[in-house]
C-alpha cells in the first residue's frame, strides 16, 4: 500500500509541530544548540565568557584581536531516544473518527498517535534536564537493570551535602518563624555568592511543592515583611530575599521499574541563574544516526514506512541524540538535603 498523505514527512512533521503545548516547564532553562563534532557525540569548551573584560583600544586602527580563554573542553556520548508508532490496516481503512460522520479515523490516528510520541519524546529530554540541574545523573546502561550514577558536567563544590540551616525547623509562633528564616537566609546568600564568584547571578530557586512547604509555614507564621523581600500568593511563597521560587511537581514512569518518579525529588533546592547564555546551559543535539536520516542532518528526526510483512501497516519512528550542556560547572548551587543542616 502506498504511504497515505497524512503519513509522508511534511505532513508527520507538521503534526509534531502542533503539538509545542506539551513543551515541559524545565525547557525554558535549556537553549538548543547543534553539536560542534559529527555523530552522536556532544562537544563544548569551558568558558569564563560572564568574567571577562575587553581591554582599552585606541581610537584608531584595526581592533584587537583576542581569543576567548577556554577552561577545558568536555566531550562525552549523547543519550539515544528512539521510539515508534505503528498505524494498523484497519485504522487505515476509511473508518469513521469518533463522533465524526466522515470516514477521517485515519488522520485523526495519525494525529493521536503523534501526540503521544511527542509526549514521550518532551519527557526523555526533561529527565535530561532535570538530572543536569541536579548534577547527578542517574541511568541503566543497555540491558542491563542495574542502576548507576555519575557527576554530571558540574562541579563538586556546587552540590552541597550539609547546608547553613535546616529548613524543615519547626515554627511555633511567629518569633520562631522569623528565626528559621532569619537561618534560611544563609543558604540564599551562600548561594548568591558562588554563583557572584563565576559571573553569575542567582534568581530562581527550583524545588517541588513539598519543600516549599517549609518555606511557606515558616512565611506565612511570619508574615509578609518588606524586609524579606517576600511575596506571599494565596498562601504559597512566590518570591523570597530577591530571589523567585519556581515549583516543579512533574513526575515520569520510570521505564524499568515503572516507579513515579519526581524530576525534583523532596528535599532538593537548587539555585539557578535562569539567564541561559551567562550560564552556560543548553541541550546539545547530535548528528542523527538513523541509517534513513540524510548525511549531517542534526536533531530529531522523523521517518515513516510501510511493513512488508503481513499483515502490514504503517510505521513512524523518531530518533535523536543529544546531552546537555553546562559550560559554567558553577553556575548552579545545589542542596541535596536542605533538612540536613550544618554537617
Amino acid at each position: 500500500m502506498a504511504v497515505p498523505v497524512a503519513l509522508r514527512p511534511t505532513a508527520i512533521q507538521t503534526a509534531w509541530y502542533n503539538f509545542d503545548t506539551v513543551q515541559t516547564p524545565l525547557g525554558r532553562y535549556f537553549d538548543t544548540i547543534p553539536s560542534k563534532a559529527p555523530g552522536p557525540t556532544v562537544s563544548y569548551d569551558v568558558h569564563t565568557y560572564s568574567r571577562q573584560r575587553g581591554r582599552v583600544n585606541s581610537r584608531t586602527g584595526p581592533a584587537h584581536f583576542e581569543d576567548g580563554a577556554t577552561d577545558t573542553v568536555v566531550t562525552f556520548m549523547g543519550e539515544t531516544w528512539r521510539d515508534a508508532i505503528r498505524i494498523d490496516p484497519e485504522t487505515l481503512k476509511d473508518m469513521r473518527a469518533p463522533g465524526e460522520s466522515l470516514q477521517n479515523r485515519a488522520n485523526f490516528q495519525v494525529a493521536d498517535s503523534l501526540r503521544s510520541l511527542r509526549l514521550r519524546f518532551e519527557r526523555f529530554v526533561e529527565w535530561m534536564r532535570a538530572e543536569a540541574l541536579q548534577g547527578v545523573k542517574s541511568y541503566y546502561p543497555p540491558g542491563l537493570n542495574e542502576e548507576y550514577s555519575e557527576l554530571l558536567l558540574v562541579s563538586e563544590a556546587s552540590l552541597i551535602a550539609n547546608n547553613a540551616y535546616d529548613w524543615s525547623t519547626a515554627c511555633a509562633d511567629e518569633a520562631a518563624a522569623r528565626a528559621n528564616l532569619e537561618g534560611i537566609r544563609g543558604d540564599f546568600v551562600d548561594a548568591k555568592n558562588a554563583a557572584r564568584a563565576v559571573g553569575c547571578i542567582i534568581d530562581t530557586a527550583l524545588m517541588n511543592s513539598t519543600t516549599r512547604g517549609y518555606l511557606d509555614q515558616n512565611a506565612v507564621m511570619a508574615g509578609i515583611d518588606v524586609l524579606y523581600d517576600t511575596v506571599i500568593l494565596e498562601g504559597q511563597l512566590t518570591r523570597l530575599y530577591g530571589v523567585n521560587i519556581d515549583i516543579n511537581d512533574e513526575t515520569y514512569v520510570h521505564p524499568i521499574t515503572g516507579a513515579s518518579t519526581d524530576y525534583i525529588p523532596d528535599d532538593v533546592v537548587i539555585f539557578l541563574d535562569s539567564n541561559n547564555a551567562r550560564a552556560g546551559r543548553g541541550i546539545v543535539e547530535c548528528e542523527a544516526v538513523h541509517t534513513r536520516a540524510p548525511s549531517g542532518h542534526v536533531g530529531l528526526f522523523l521517518n515513516s514506512y510501510e511493513e512488508d510483512a503481513a499483515p502490514g501497516g504503517i510505521v513512524v519512528d523518531g530518533e535523536w541524540t543529544g546531552g546537555p550542556m553546562i559550560a559554567q560547572p558553577d553556575g548552579q548551587y545545589v542542596l541535596q538535603d536542605c533538612t540536613a543542616g550544618p554537617g
